[in-house]
C-alpha cells in the first residue's frame, strides 16, 4: 500500500543523502590537500594515500578543535609522519591535551586492524613514560612528550586545573566495538575493548582496584558515520506528497 511506498521512498532518500554527504566530505578532503600544497588536482583518487591521510588529520583538527588559523592547524598535524610513534596530531589548550591517530581510504571503507588499535593505546603509555620513544628522529614527538610532562608537573604544583586528556581514533570507515549478540568480536574489536577497559574500568575482573584507571582520560572513536553526521549538504526543498484514495 502507500505506506510501504512512502517507507521505501524515505529509505531511498536517506540513502541518497548519505551518499551525497560522503561526496561532500571527499570534496573537503581534496580542499585540505590543496591547502597542504599537495597539488591542484580535481579528484580525491588523484592524490597519494599518504597525502590523503594527512588531509584527514587536517580536516579533523580544523573542525573538531575549532582551529581557524591555518598555521595552528598545520602545527597540530606537524607531528604525523616518519617516526611519529602513533601520534598523527595533537593540540594543547589550557589544561586539556588532545592527540590522536587518523586512518583514511579513498572509498571511505578503511578496515581497522589489531595493530592499529594497539599502536593507538600505546600512545598514552609513551606519554606516561612506560614505553620509550627515544628511538625516533621525529622532534615533534619529543616536543609533545616534554609538553605533556610539563603539564603534569604544573598540575602537581597547582598551577593549572586538573589535567584533562582526550585520545581520538579517527577512521574513514566503519568500526563498531559494540559487537551484536551472538557474534564473535574481531581481533581489532577485542583489542579496542581491552584498551578501553584498561583505562576506564574502575575495577579489575577480580574486583580489585584497577591501577590504570584514569578518570581524566577520554577515549573517542570517530568513524565515517560520525564524520558525515557533522556535515550538512544542501538538498532540494521539502515536497508534499498527496495520495488519492480509490473508492
Amino acid at each position: 500500500d502507500w505506506r510501504d511506498f512512502y517507507k521505501m521512498s524515505q529509505e531511498q532518500i536517506e540513502k541518497q543523502y548519505k551518499e551525497e554527504v560522503k561526496e561532500q566530505f571527499k570534496l573537503e578532503i581534496v580542499d585540505a590537500c590543496k591547502k597542504l600544497d599537495y597539488g591542484e588536482k580535481a579528484n580525491l583518487e588523484d592524490y597519494e594515500d599518504v597525502h590523503l591521510g594527512k588531509a584527514l588529520d587536517y580536516w579533523f583538527c580544523k573542525n573538531t578543535f575549532q582551529l581557524e588559523n591555518e598555521q595552528e592547524i598545520k602545527e597540530a598535524i606537524k607531528i604525523g609522519g616518519a617516526g611519529d610513534k602513533g601520534f598523527d596530531f595533537f593540540h594543547i589548550e589550557d589544561n586539556v591535551i588532545k592527540w590522536g591517530q587518523g586512518k583514511f581510504s579513498k572509498k571511505l571503507d578503511h578496515k581497522i586492524k589489531k595493530e592499529h588499535v594497539k599502536e593507538f593505546f600505546d600512545t598514552i603509555e609513551k606519554l606516561n613514560g612506560n614505553i620509550s620513544i627515544s628511538n625516533t628522529n621525529n622532534t615533534e614527538v619529543a616536543a609533545l612528550k616534554d609538553a605533556y610532562g610539563d603539564l603534569v608537573e604544573r598540575e602537581k604544583k597547582g598551577e593549572i586545573e586538573q589535567l584533562e586528556k582526550v585520545m581520538y581514533f579517527v577512521n574513514a570507515g566503519e568500526f563498531d566495538p559494540d559487537v551484536p549478540n551472538g557474534t564473535s568480536p574481531s581481533d581489532a574489536q577485542k583489542e579496542w575493548n581491552d584498551g578501553v577497559a584498561k583505562y576506564k574500568d574502575e575495577k579489575m575482573h577480580d574486583g580489585s582496584p584497577n591501577p590504570n584507571y584514569d578518570p581524566t582520560l577520554e577515549i573517542k572513536l570517530v568513524t565515517i558515520n560520525d564524520i558525515t553526521d557533522t556535515l550538512i549538504v544542501e538538498t532540494t526543498p521539502d515536497i508534499t506528497l498527496e495520495f488519492s484514495s480509490v473508492l
